[in-house]
């Protein structure tokens, strides 16, 4: 139920660059998402693997979960990029994981204005 309750969150939020969904361009998917107890763990798919927009669309769905996923704060949740499908994937993951760079990007208000568009 978690798994569905967490997909339904996130596959609607837009591309930054193409005019379709997350879901709609396969970035994510519902067996990307992983539950064991409190850890989630997310998989995307970026369109292409030199991908602009790649911290962006993580951040995104990062985001949307904190605002929407009842007891948020009770689980551990890592958005990760799906194999090697992004020549950055380390870089990404890690700003995005990091705890003090998403607090730090949320209160960027350039930063927070793109991801609201998108969500």
């Amino acid at each position: 139920m978690i798994i569905e309750n967490i997909y339904y969150i996130i596959y609607n939020i837009r591309d930054p660059e193409f005019p379709n969904t997350l879901e709609e361009l396969d970035v994510v998917r519902k067996e990307f998402i992983h539950v064991d107890q409190n850890k989630i763990t997310i998989y995307w798919k970026p369109t292409v693997n030199h991908c602009a927009f790649a911290f962006q669309i993580a951040l995104s769905i990062r985001t949307k979960l904190s605002r929407e996923l009842l007891n948020y704060k009770d689980y551990k949740i890592s958005i990760l990029v799906y194999g090697d499908t992004h020549k950055q994937k380390y870089e990404i993951d890690k700003q995005v994981n990091d705890k003090e760079r998403f607090l730090a990007a949320l209160e960027n208000e350039y930063l927070m204005d793109f991801i609201n568009k998108l969500l």
